[in-house]
C-alpha cells in the first residue's frame, strides 16, 4: 500500500510500504527555502507550535500534579520522580530555540497534510503515517540542535514532548468517539467497530456491575477489611481510571492506567498475608474496580493507546499494567455466572434479575430524556466544570490565532510605512490592538480558572488519601503528597510504607 502526503500543491511524497518517512517529505527542500520571506514563516512557524505545546504543556503538569514549591528529598526519591516526570517546559524552550526551526518546520508540515489530504484516514494509515512521522523526527533530532547534544535522558524527553505534541493535535482524527462529531462523516469499519465494542463492553459491565469482591476467584478474607477503607481505596481506584478520558497523548492515558493500579496494589498491601498472595489476588480486584468504574469507551481508549504510543518509549512497569487492565477487560468480556464464584446460586439469580430490572427502567428513562441530555451536555461545554485538557487547547488556539493575525497586521503595516512614510497606524491595526487585548484578558482569565481547578484535585486527592489512611497525622499526608508532586501511585506507595 502507498500513502501519500502533499507538501504543497502539485506536490506528492510517497510514502511507502517500509516504516521510514523517505527524504522528500522534507519542507526544507520545497522551493525558496533559502529565501527570506520563508526565513521569517520559520521564526513566526516556532513561535506558533511552541505556543501550542506551551498551553499542551500545562496539562501534563496537572497529569503529574507538579509543584514548583516541592520540598527537598532525598536522592532516591528525587531519581524516582524524575524517571517519569517529563519537562514540557524545557521541550518547549528547545524547540524555541533558532537551530530547532527545522523540527518546527518538519512538525507543522506533518500535522498539516494528515488533516487536510483526507477527511479521514483508516486505522493502518493512521497508525503508519504517524509511527513513519515519529522515526522520521526522532532521527533528525539527531541532527538538529538543541536536541543532537542532549543526553539520553533529554533525548527521551524531547520525545515525549513530541509525541505529546502531536497526538495532541490529531486527537479528534484518532480516536474513534471524537471522529464522526468532529469530521461530520460516516467513519471507517475498523474505527466503527471501536464504537460496537464500547458499547458491548459497557453493556455488560452494567449486567455485572452488582458483583462483589467474593464472587471473583480471590483470597481475599473480605470479613477482615474495614468498609469504609476497602470503600474508599475502592473510589480513588475508579477515580483515577476515569481519568482517562480527560487526556490526549497516549502517555497520559497510560498514567491513569497505572495510578489505578498503584491503588490496587496499595490496598492489597493492606490486606494481604504475603506478595504472592496479594499478586495473586491484584487482577481479581482490578477487574472489580473497572465494573465499578464504569469508564466510557474504556476499549477505545486502550486500542488508542496501543495504536500511537511509540514503543521505545514504553517502560516494562506501564507494559505490565497496561496488559494487566486488558486482561481484566478479557475476563469481564467473557463473563458468565460459571467464571464466577458463586456460593448460592439461587441469592445470585435474583441480584442478576434484580439489577436486570433496573437496567430496564434505565433503559426507558433514557429515551425520554435523550433530549433533555442534548441541551444538558451543551450547558456543560459553557460552564466552568470543563476539563483542563479542554481549557488548554482552547487556550493553545487562543495563541495560534493571535500570533498568526498579530503577525500578519504587522505585516501589513510594514508595507503601509514604506509605501507612505507615515508610521501612523491604519484603523484596521487599531482594531487589530484592540482584538489582542480582549484576547489577552481572556487568556488570563482561563489560566485563572486552570489554576482554581488544579488546585481543586490536589484538594480531592488530600482529601481521598486522608480517608484511606486516618490513622496518619493530615500534615504527614500533605508533605507526602507535595514531595511527590500529588502523583496519586507515588503517594500511597510512601503513605502505604509510613503506615506498615
Amino acid at each position: 500500500m502507498k500513502l501519500y502526503l502533499s507538501l504543497e500543491e502539485g506536490t506528492e511524497v510517497n510514502m511507502g510500504p517500509d516504516n521510514t518517512v523517505l527524504e522528500e517529505f522534507d519542507p526544507l527542500r520545497q522551493k525558496n527555502n533559502t529565501s527570506l520571506t520563508n526565513k521569517k514563516n520559520i521564526h513566526e512557524n516556532s513561535l506558533k507550535v511552541s505556543n501550542i505545546i506551551q498551553e499542551s504543556s500545562y496539562t501534563n503538569n496537572i497529569t503529574h500534579n507538579s509543584n514548583k514549591n516541592i520540598e527537598e528529598e532525598t536522592d532516591n526519591e528525587t531519581r524516582d520522580i524524575n524517571d517519569t516526570y517529563i519537562n514540557f517546559k524545557l521541550f518547549i524552550e528547545q524547540l524555541r530555540h533558532q537551530q530547532a526551526d527545522p523540527i518546527v518546520r518538519y512538525t507543522k508540515s506533518f500535522l498539516h497534510n494528515f488533516c487536510t489530504q483526507r477527511p479521514l484516514w483508516t486505522v493502518k494509515e493512521q497508525v503508519k503515517l504517524i509511527n513513519d512521522f515519529k522515526i522520521f523526527i526522532f532521527n533528525k533530532f539527531k541532527i538538529y540542535e538543541p536536541f543532537k547534544s542532549l543526553d539520553s535522558k533529554g533525548f527521551k524527553n524531547a520525545q515525549e514532548g513530541m509525541e505529546k505534541l502531536i497526538m495532541g493535535k490529531l486527537y479528534y482524527h484518532c480516536f474513534s468517539p471524537l471522529l464522526k462529531r468532529s469530521l461530520k462523516i460516516d467513519i471507517d469499519k475498523e474505527h466503527r467497530q471501536d464504537l460496537i465494542d464500547d458499547i458491548k463492553f459497557t453493556n455488560k459491565c452494567k449486567e455485572y456491575r452488582f458483583i462483589e469482591i467474593q464472587h471473583l476467584e480471590n483470597d481475599i478474607e473480605i470479613d477482615k477489611i474495614p468498609y469504609m477503607k476497602l470503600n474508599k481505596f475502592v473510589e480513588l481506584g475508579c477515580d483515577e481510571l476515569n481519568k482517562i478520558n480527560r487526556f490526549k497523548s497516549p502517555r497520559d492515558k497510560i498514567l491513569c492506567i497505572l495510578n489505578c493500579c498503584k491503588v490496587v496494589y496499595g490496598l492489597l498491601k493492606h490486606i494481604a498475608d504475603s506478595d504472592t498472595q496479594g499478586a495473586d489476588n491484584f487482577i481479581p480486584l482490578l477487574i472489580y474496580i473497572v465494573l465499578r468504574s464504569n469508564v466510557k469507551h474504556l476499549i477505545s481508549n486502550i486500542r488508542y493507546i496501543n495504536r500511537f504510543r511509540y514503543s521505545d518509549l514504553n517502560t516494562g512497569e506501564e507494559l505490565y499494567y497496561l496488559s494487566s487492565l486488558q486482561g481484566a477487560i478479557k475476563f469481564i468480556e467473557l463473563m458468565t455466572s460459571e467464571s464466577l464464584n458463586i456460593s448460592n446460586l439461587t441469592e445470585f439469580n435474583q441480584l442478576y434479575n434484580e439489577n436486570q430490572f433496573k437496567l430496564k427502567e434505565e433503559r426507558e428513562k433514557e429515551k425520554k430524556k435523550e433530549k433533555e441530555k442534548q441541551q444538558e451536555l451543551q450547558k456543560n461545554q459553557e460552564s466552568l466544570s470543563v476539563s483542563l485538557d479542554d481549557l488548554t487547547t482552547s487556550m493553545a488556539t487562543m495563541f495560534s490565532d493571535l500570533i498568526s493575525s498579530y503577525t500578519s497586521n504587522q505585516s501589513e503595516n510594514s508595507n503601509t510605512e514604506n509605501e507612505n512614510g507615515d508610521s501612523t497606524p491604519s484603523p484596521p491595526v487599531l482594531k487589530q490592538i484592540s482584538t489582542k487585548e480582549e484576547r489577552m484578558e481572556e487568556e488570563r482569565a482561563i489560566t485563572k480558572l486552570i489554576k482554581k481547578l488544579e488546585t481543586k484535585e490536589r484538594q480531592e486527592t488530600l482529601k481521598h488519601l486522608t480517608s484511606m489512611f486516618p490513622d496518619l497525622d493530615k500534615e504527614i499526608i500533605k508533605d507526602v503528597c507535595v514531595a511527590k508532586k500529588y502523583n496519586i501511585g507515588k503517594c500511597v506507595d510512601s503513605l502505604l510504607s509510613l503506615f506498615n
